[in-house]
């Protein structure tokens, strides 16, 4: 009677070490899983964060680009108002010539 308790008890044990060996098995095997899916994700994540950067430096760069077109559109835009200056001055002299030339015309006349 006690041989037969004893063999279950060993029995016993070796199915609970059983058990607790397949769930270590179990437990090894679902950590090797998200290791991996964490690898990926971190593989995901760096690439994503390269691809930030190189569009971030796109970005500045294009914005300095634009900022020297602008300068540039700016220094277009004071020359051509310069030559209006010049061009509005000329007209006003040529205006003041041909109203003393009429007015000499005028006076020749009398």
């Amino acid at each position: 009677k006690e041989v037969t308790k004893f063999r279950e008890a060993v029995a016993s044990h070796e199915a609970e070490e059983k058990e607790w060996n397949e769930l270590q098995k179990s437990a090894a095997q679902a950590s090797e899983v998200e290791t991996k899916r964490l690898s990926e994700w971190e593989g995901r994540l760096s690439s994503l964060e390269e691809t930030l950067e190189r569009r971030s430096q796109d970005v500045v760069d294009r914005n300095a680009q634009l900022s020297c077109q602008e300068k540039s559109l700016l220094e277009m835009a004071e020359e051509l108002t310069n030559r209006e200056e010049i061009i509005a001055s000329k007209e006003v002299v040529i205006m003041e010539a041909n109203r003393s030339r009429e007015n000499q015309e005028r006076r020749s006349l009398k």
